[in-house]
């Protein structure tokens, strides 16, 4: 019995060393990875949003679909962009420009009139994917390797500890993923997140939101469940040409509150 116990309380140990290289592999892999994104300059991007909803039993479902390119230099930061929203049976497609420059974010959105603009205030680019991933990423506080389920990639999972996260939403960093306002969500559990890496770039991040959403809904006395999970991918690092808005769209949309 003794002997057994003894043996136990070696591969335990030698669990808990193997556990520990590994976390601190993955460590040094996810900071280079956050380092190495740190210096791109453009890329291409999709974030494709699924929502589900049930009360009552009715069930409503919604998928969201970006596809953009960024670019940023020393003087500006510029985004190019098609939105697809599929909800109960309908689509609708616009296609969105944004540009920081000189402390303000210019965001020109095609509508059935024509183009409408807003301009906001903000000390960073916010509609940026790279922005919006290297700054919710780099609040990790705990990460571990796992075996990939997509050929050709390295995954780790990250957790963000619920408190780090409440400040990263307080930001609005993800309003523009998910096309709501996540600033006053009640964060009551850290967020686990699957980041995919390829040539040491982050290359896909998926997000499960479903938990802050369902704490929202309680929080406002409204009942069912909501499923949301939200796929980021990004690609091109460095590919990508100066994006420029057309002339006629700046001389011809309208500005509207923000």
């Amino acid at each position: 019995m003794k002997k057994c116990l003894k043996y136990l309380g070696l591969l335990i140990t030698l669990s808990l060393i193997l556990t520990g290289c590994g976390n601190d592999d993955a460590k040094k892999q996810l900071d280079s990875a956050i380092k190495k994104m740190e210096s791109v300059k453009s890329l291409a991007a999709t974030a494709d949003i699924e929502l589900t909803t049930e009360a009552s039993d009715d069930t409503m479902s919604m998928i969201f679909n970006v596809d953009g390119t960024y670019y940023t230099d020393d003087k500006v930061n510029t985004s190019h962009a098609k939105i697809k929203a599929s909800l109960l049976g309908t689509s609708n497609e616009t296609e969105t420009y944004t540009e920081l420059k000189d402390g303000y974010l210019y965001n020109y959105t095609k509508d059935n009139d024509g183009w409408v603009y807003t301009k906001t205030k903000t000390p960073t680019n916010i509609n940026n994917p790279k922005e919006q991933v290297v700054g919710i990423v780099k609040q990790f506080t705990k990460v571990r390797k796992q075996k990939s389920d997509k050929k050709g990639y390295d995954k780790l999972v990250v957790t963000i500890d619920k408190d780090k996260l409440s400040k990263v939403l307080d930001s609005g960093f993800l309003d523009s993923l998910t096309d709501s306002s996540t600033s006053d969500l009640n964060i009551s559990e850290d967020l686990v997140i699957d980041v995919y890496l390829k040539d040491d770039y982050i290359s896909i991040v998926v997000f499960d939101l479903s938990d802050l959403f369902s704490d929202a809904m309680d929080a406002n006395g409204l009942t069912g469940d909501i499923k949301m999970t939200v796929t980021l991918k990004l690609d091109k690092y460095n590919q990508v040409s100066k994006i420029t808005i057309p002339e006629e769209i700046i001389k011809t949309s309208k500005q509207q509150d923000s």
